[in-house]
């Protein structure tokens, strides 16, 4: 691939530098250091994604300093489960602004706050991966919950 390809790629530079970082990561294996009881570690990892995930600038490198790790060991954790961290921090943002949506104690959260809670820089972006997830906008979705509420 040569540079002037980057341009053309169906995919954000970002997530194509990802992943190929987990890719590297997978061919590369753990380093002796990091090997230390990787259940343990992913356990932590997946742990610290959930508390973390409102952070709009949450990266690999900060998680992996957290749990003092590599951030190559990191991405091969992730490789090793067949996803990526982008991945994963989006699935979990992704549930967490679900969860917001359908409970009725939120409903005064506009969507912009909805999304900022939720470590979405751009609600426009949130709205996007939201609808592709869920099969609604979240107004969508927040809407006909509401209704299946008050037919039940």
């Amino acid at each position: 691939m040569q540079p002037t390809e980057l341009g053309q790629l169906a995919l954000p530079p970002g997530v194509v530098a990802e992943q190929i970082a987990s890719l590297l990561a997978l061919a590369a294996g753990p380093s002796p250091v990091d090997s230390l009881r990787p259940d343990v570690l992913v356990r932590s990892l997946h742990r610290l994604l959930r508390d973390r995930y409102h952070e709009v600038g949450l990266t690999p490198v900060a998680l992996a300093r957290d749990l003092g790790i590599s951030a190559r060991y990191l991405h091969y954790l992730f490789a090793k489960q067949a996803t990526t961290f982008g991945r994963e921090l989006l699935r979990v943002r992704l549930e967490r602004a679900r969860d917001l949506l359908g409970d009725p104690r939120h409903d005064d959260v506009p969507i912009g706050e909805v999304a900022s809670r939720c470590g979405f820089a751009e609600a426009s972006h949130f709205a996007r991966r939201f609808r592709h997830t869920f099969g609604a906008a979240p107004n969508d979705f927040r809407r006909r919950r509401r209704l299946h509420q008050q037919n039940a």
